[in-house]
Parts: structure tokens; sequence; C-alpha cells
């Protein structure tokens, strides 16, 4: 049976009807949340976040008042920026022969400089043995590649070549290397992960990364980010939550979920995003202070917790998150919001080099259905006709 508009209109007017009666109601708190952030001290934040031990919601690390906005320092005159983004094809159990794909692309455009700009995509199959993540024991230790895991591979194999070709990089102007996506790694942090993902995700590759890069920052002017189009992030607007809060820590966990509070003050910011507050707090160009993140995982990447900020790119309000050593030097946490906010400005919104690099990692379908067909044409044909499912053979015929 097919979708019946009539009632789904009926539902869709139900439900903008009373977005309505909230949205003046919500303007209000957000205007009221940002008077309360622009009246924050350096001293009564840390007083507070020094007191707060359990709560039932993500908060920001801050250092100063949340209020603070900060302008962007003048472009370079020649500089680079390199991204990385990347894309997979799942192993398909209907297919003769198990193997994933994952395609990372990239670029590194030099603006003012003498050398070309140059774009790459590089392809990696997984098959076989090479399927699975092995322990380092002769005990029968391992992880089958495909779903969350490929997916977790797949994101720091994108940090694993941005960092070789940064250190590749031979001009002696700045450079900004810049990932699509948040650099706190959540999926390794969700129940059920296996240690040995968490093992290949952080240890084996993510911090390896971050110190290389920051070795590589000690010889050339390089900084590291990651950009968040439209966060749905409330770390901030939690600080502003703890700030106002007037409720021990275990009342607050009777009272406060994740999204609201049902006690005032501190109620002001229920449903209200960190994106709603700087979008009124910051001028375009500006960002906002900088914030650590406080997530359980931080504690396994050791000195290079991400830090992150906001910035008004003119078109939307951004999450710029970048590694500890980024966020407590002065002219790189600059240098990092100067290219980001140009980067946006030349791609009307978003960065330019990670769409750039977007289109070089990107499989389209057809992309996905040339994979599938090689790999039937190159398997032999008595293993095929044993090994791949009437699912595939009927997609292969047509009917009608």
């Amino acid at each position: 049976m097919s979708l019946d508009l009539n009632k789904a209109i009926r539902k869709i007017k139900e439900i903008t009807q009373g977005h309505a009666k909230e949205f003046k109601d919500r303007v209000a708190r957000i205007q009221l949340s940002v008077e309360h952030m622009e009246g924050s001290t350096r001293e009564g934040i840390v007083e507070k976040l020094r007191s707060v031990s359990n709560r039932p919601f993500l908060w920001a690390g801050a250092t100063e008042g949340l209020g603070q906005a900060y302008e962007p320092d003048p472009i370079p005159q020649a500089f680079s920026v390199a991204s990385t983004d990347g894309s997979h094809i799942d192993v398909d159990r209907h297919l003769p022969i198990p193997c994933a794909l994952i395609n990372v692309g990239g670029c590194i455009i030099r603006y003012n400089l003498r050398t070309k700009s140059d774009f790459f995509s590089e392809p990696e199959v997984y098959h076989g043995e090479g399927l699975y993540l092995k322990g380092d024991t002769n005990v029968v230790d391992e992880v089958y590649i495909e779903g969350s895991t490929l997916g977790m591979l797949r994101t720091v194999n994108e940090i694993e070549t941005l960092t070789n070709i940064i250190a590749e990089y031979q001009d002696d102007s700045p450079i900004l290397g810049l990932m699509d996506g948040s650099l706190i790694l959540w999926q390794v942090s969700g129940p059920g992960v296996h240690h040995l993902v968490k093992k290949r995700v952080i240890d084996q590759t993510f911090i390896p990364a971050m110190d290389k890069l920051e070795n590589l920052s000690k010889t050339k002017t390089l900084a590291i980010a990651s950009y968040v189009s439209m966060p749905r992030s409330t770390d901030v607007v939690n600080t502003l939550r703890l700030y106002l809060c007037q409720s021990a820590d275990e009342k607050c966990s009777g009272l406060c979920s994740i999204r609201k509070s049902l006690s005032s003050p501190c109620n002001i910011v229920n449903n209200i995003l960190d994106r709603d507050v700087f979008a009124v707090l910051l001028k375009e160009g500006q960002r906002s202070s900088v914030f650590s993140s406080t997530s359980v995982i931080m504690k396994d990447y050791g000195k290079h917790s991400i830090f992150f900020f906001y910035v008004n790119n003119g078109w939307e309000i951004g999450r710029i998150e970048v590694p500890e050593w980024i966020a407590k030097n002065p002219d790189l946490l600059s240098l990092t919001h100067t290219l980001i906010l140009d980067q946006c400005r030349k791609g009307l919104g978003y960065p330019v080099a990670v769409s750039e690099a977007h289109e070089q990692a990107v499989l389209t379908a057809s992309d996905r259905r040339a994979f599938q067909d090689m790999l039937l044409a190159h398997t032999n044909e008595s293993l095929s006709s044993n090994n791949t499912s009437q699912k595939v053979r009927s997609k292969l015929l047509p009917w009608l």
C-alpha cells in the first residue's frame, strides 16, 4: 500500500503549528542564555566546573568566560590546505568472494605558490586474512572487518593519509590539514567495541599520527583541524547549565537528562544547541572561546585531547575541532581560525578543500556496481556458481 499523503499532510500541519507556538519562547530563551554567557567570568566557570563530579550530560571544559569572541588574523600571502575524505564498500555476503573496499581521496590546494595543486584517490581492497584484525599473541583473537568496524578503519585511514601528505609537504609556507567531521572517534567508545578495534584505531593509528603531526609542527608552520557542519552539540550550553545550576549532583541526576532540566534557572537552555547561542553571540568571521571535550574517550587520547571552538563563517556556525597542541599554541590556533574561515568563504559556507576531497573519495552507485561486476567477472566460473547467491543472479536477469 502506498503512502496516504492526505493523512501525512494533516500530521505535518499539526507538527508545524506546535512548532510555531514554541518558536517565540525558544528565541527568548536563546537571548537570555547569551546574556548569561556574556556575563559569565573565568573565575565563576572554573570554580563551578571544579565542583562538578557526576551529571547525566556531557559538558565542555572552559578556562575563560563563555561569551568571548575573537577576530581572525590577516590571511597569509601564500599557504596550502590539505584534506582527505573516504568512502567504502562493505562486505557483501551474496558475492562469491568476501571482500571490502576503502577509497581515500584527497587534495592539497596551494594558494599563491608556484607549485600546482594535487588531487588523488587511492582504493584499497580487503580480502581473505586481510579482513581480520588480529591480536599479537598466539591465542586466537580476531575481529572481522565489516559494518561499523570498516567505517572506523576508513576514518583512521583518512587521518593516516593526511599525515603522509603533510609529511611530504616541501613548501616553506603555512599548511592547514583539514578533515570532515569529528576528531572525537565516538564509535570506539560505544558498547560492545572489541579491544582489537580500539587498539587499531586509537593506539596504532590515531595516536602515532598525532605524534607525527605534532613533531612536524616544530619544523614547519602546520595546523590540524576538523570541520563539523551544522553541529548538534550541546557541550557549551551544558556548561552554561552547570554555571546556572543551584542543585547538588545527586539532585541534578534526578531532575536533568541529556537534553533538558526540570529545575530553574538552568531549564532556560532546554533543547538549545551550541550553534543557536553562537549564532547570536558571534559576528561574521568571529570565533568563540576554546573549549575542551570532557568525553570519557579522552582518557585514551593521552596528550592529544580534543579541543574545539565555533566560528561564524557568514553562512552557518561551524564547529572546529583541534588537538591539544594546536589549542594551546596561540599562533597556530589563530592560523586555524583564519584559514578555515577563508576556506568557508571560498566554498560559500563550506571548506573548499573538504569538498574537493569528498569529490575524489565518493563512490557512486555505478562505481559500486562496477566493483561488483569486476569481482564476478574475475571469479572462477565454478566457484561463482557455488558461492554466488540467487539474489545476485536475480538482479542480473531481466524479468519483464
